[in-house]
Order: structure tokens, then C-alpha cells, then sequence
């Protein structure tokens, strides 16, 4: 069980990878990206990645014009109340830290379906430096191992 470099390595050389990782470095400038993409429901630990963002934050506020959180919550409607529950509860934690540390120390964004495009996610990896995953249960969760092949030439 693993990745399919040889697919990997193809989509990696689509212009939309390059594109929408030139993209978000724009947009975040000179901040370091910590990143995240998981599906909105409870038990993937959204929220308690946010906390401890929000800890961060808070402990030193150094890293307070230094740091963005880019976070991609998946909504694939199988668990229709608990996605509810969780992208409120999401919602509201990406509100107060907005309101406090200003709007620029977090992109989130809701996702329908179940998973993010290969493109996508790709350049997503290739624009952080850091993957933060929480998962409170799951199971094999292929994305580290392309995160981290995603940045072989970096």
C-alpha cells in the first residue's frame, strides 16, 4: 500500500500544479504555510487543529505576521449532521482567530465532495512547508507520503 509516483510524477509536471502553487505563495507572501485537507466530520480532528493554531498564535505572537494556516475541509454529504456540526463548530473557530489576528493568518475554504483534486492538492503541497494532519481516528491516510513525495525537488 502506498502512492503511484509514476502518476504523481505526471500530474506534478501539470501546468495547474505549478500554477496554483505560484498562486498561493502570492497570496500568502512571505508567511510560512502550514497546511491541511480533511474531511469535515468530527472525528478527523479539524477543530483541535485549529485550537492549537490558535495556541500558537496566542504563545508567541511573533509568528502572528509570519505564519498562515491554509486549511481545505472536504464536505462529502455521507454524514450529513455530523458535517453540519463540524463546519459551524469550524466556522466559528476560523471567526474568532480572523477576529483577533486578522483575516491573512487563515485560508479556509469547504470542498463538496470527497476529495480534493489531484492538481490541487498538489500544489498545495508544494506551496507549504509544513503538513499538519490531526486525525483523532482513521485509517491509512495516503497523503503524508505524497506530501512528502511532492517535495523531492525541493
Amino acid at each position: 500500500v502506498s502512492i503511484e509516483p509514476k502518476m504523481i510524477d505526471a500530474a506534478l509536471k501539470l501546468p495547474s500544479v505549478e500554477e496554483g502553487c505560484q498562486l498561493l505563495k502570492r497570496t500568502h507572501g512571505d508567511r510560512s504555510i502550514i497546511c491541511g485537507v480533511e474531511i469535515g466530520q468530527r472525528l478527523n480532528g479539524s477543530s483541535l487543529k485549529l485550537l492549537a493554531f490558535e495556541r500558537l498564535l496566542q504563545d508567541y505572537p511573533s509568528w502572528q505576521q509570519k505564519v498562515v494556516m491554509i486549511l481545505r475541509i472536504l464536505v462529502p454529504g455521507s454524514r450529513k449532521r455530523d458535517e453540519q456540526i463540524t463546519t459551524r463548530e469550524l466556522r466559528l473557530i476560523v471567526q474568532r482567530i480572523q477576529e483577533k489576528y486578522g483575516p491573512a493568518v487563515i485560508d479556509y475554504k469547504e470542498v463538496a465532495g470527497s476529495t480534493l483534486p489531484m492538481d490541487q492538492r498538489l500544489a498545495l503541497w508544494k506551496a507549504s512547508d509544513v503538513l499538519m494532519l490531526t486525525p483523532i481516528r482513521e485509517g491509512l491516510n495516503h497523503w503524508p507520503m505524497e506530501y512528502i513525495y511532492s517535495k523531492q525537488d525541493s
